[in-house]
């Protein structure tokens, strides 16, 4: 795992450090193994793939996944889980790879588990409105102030042009998948290893080989436990982000600068 270490620069919050462990346990679940996994809920065990159907808890995937707690996922439903959060956490309803991605995600369920229904808790999403009356389709918006007469909070939009107008919350809907996303320190991870090793997102998830580690710079739980011998190293084929790579994407650095300006307009 690369570490991370950004000199002459002050911060004053932890990051993430999420990574992709590759072991030699090349082994595909199976459709029979994951609808007889069973799981501990308080006292009581309980099977989430049920004649098809599989209700994800909202507490499971409304959070996301940030730098705590520390965790390893292995299983095909953590991963799962992680990867719906990479690929729709930073999604609005209204883009359209909304639904695409949620019918790639519902199609690798049925293919790997015979999943023929997800079901997620539902949630609420805010409407705004440009200065048109228009709803924004991907809205960037920007946390301005708090208005003390008007007692509510004042939101930004920049236009095509860049030029910035204020927004109109116009109403709060319910939509059917309610999900969190992943730490944007670590957001980019997972499609940049299944990119750089050519690995398709159902092998990704399906294969007992591939886990994700949840970590954080704070913490460096990983690597103090591979020290300390609690882990089988010769087991560990490979890990990425490793110590030269760079986690290349396009977006990452248009999302680190807008959430410079974001972090500027709520100072």
């Amino acid at each position: 795992m690369r570490r991370v270490i950004r000199q002459k620069c002050f911060e004053t919050n932890s990051s993430s450090m999420h990574s992709i462990c590759v072991t030699k346990n090349d082994v595909h679940v199976t459709e029979q193994e994951i609808n007889t996994q069973t799981e501990n809920y308080g006292n009581e065990e309980y099977i989430y793939v049920k004649n098809g159907e599989w209700d994800i808890w909202s507490s499971e995937i409304r959070d996301g996944f940030g730098r705590y707690p520390f965790q390893v996922l292995s299983t095909f439903k953590d991963k799962f889980i992680y990867a719906i959060c990479a690929y729709m956490g930073d999604l609005y309803p209204s883009d359209p790879e909304w639904e695409e991605c949620k019918e790639m995600f519902h199609q690798i369920a049925y293919e790997v588990a015979g999943v023929t229904y997800i079901k997620i808790s539902e949630g609420e999403y805010d409407i705004y409105l440009d200065k048109e009356g228009n709803e924004i389709p991907h809205p960037k918006i920007i946390y301005d102030h708090y208005d003390k007469d008007k007692r509510e909070s004042i939101y930004h939009y920049k236009d095509s042009a860049g030029k910035e107008y204020e927004a109109t919350l116009s109403d709060e809907v319910w939509i059917d998948w309610e999900i969190g996303s992943i730490d944007h320190q670590s957001m980019f991870v997972l499609k940049n290893f299944l990119k750089k090793k050519d690995i398709s997102l159902k092998e990704f998830l399906s294969n007992k080989k591939y886990k994700i580690i949840i970590d954080g710079d704070e913490y460096w739980a990983w690597e103090s436990l591979k020290r300390t011998g609690l882990i089988d190293l010769s087991q560990i084929v490979e890990e990425y982000p490793g110590e030269d790579d760079d986690i290349p994407d396009p977006e990452w650095e248009e999302y680190i600068e807008e959430e410079h300006d974001n972090e500027k307009g709520s100072a």
